[in-house]
Formats: C-alpha cells, structure tokens, sequence
C-alpha cells in the first residue's frame, strides 16, 4: 500500500518496526477512519485511543509515544 502523503509514509515508518507490514496497513486504515492520518488531529488524539488504534502493530504504547514525538515537529 503506497502512502497517499509525506505524513503518512513518517507514520508508516514509526509503526513498521518489529512488525509485518499487513499490520501497519491495518493500523493506518485504523487511523484514516477516525481522520487521524494528518498532524493536527494526531496530536489532539487521546494518547490510550491512540494505542488501541494501533495496538496490531506490536510495542503499541511505545509507538504511540514516539507518533506523539513525532508530530510536535509538525505542528
């Protein structure tokens, strides 16, 4: 699955360490069906939602910690 922007290929790979790509893919449709794939509304996210959203990807709550990182950068 190609990313549809430059934000989502960052988010992809924050999320495909240690983990099998159907995961990722599962984790970011997750995260575009709550409108949660641009900056803005990923840093506004409840961070335990944020988890559960991509818990399929493994090591959930540090993922969720760095996307978190991540995103100050951008916003």
């Amino acid at each position: 699955m190609p990313a549809d922007t430059p934000f989502e290929v960052i988010i992809g790979a924050v999320l495909t360490q240690q983990t099998k790509w159907e995961n990722v893919e599962k984790a970011i449709r997750n995260l575009k069906e709550r409108g949660l794939i641009e900056a803005e509304p990923l840093s506004r996210v409840d961070t335990g939602e944020l988890e559960e959203l991509i818990r399929c990807t493994g090591f959930f709550r540090q993922k969720a910690k760095r996307l978190k990182n991540v995103i100050n950068i951008f916003s």
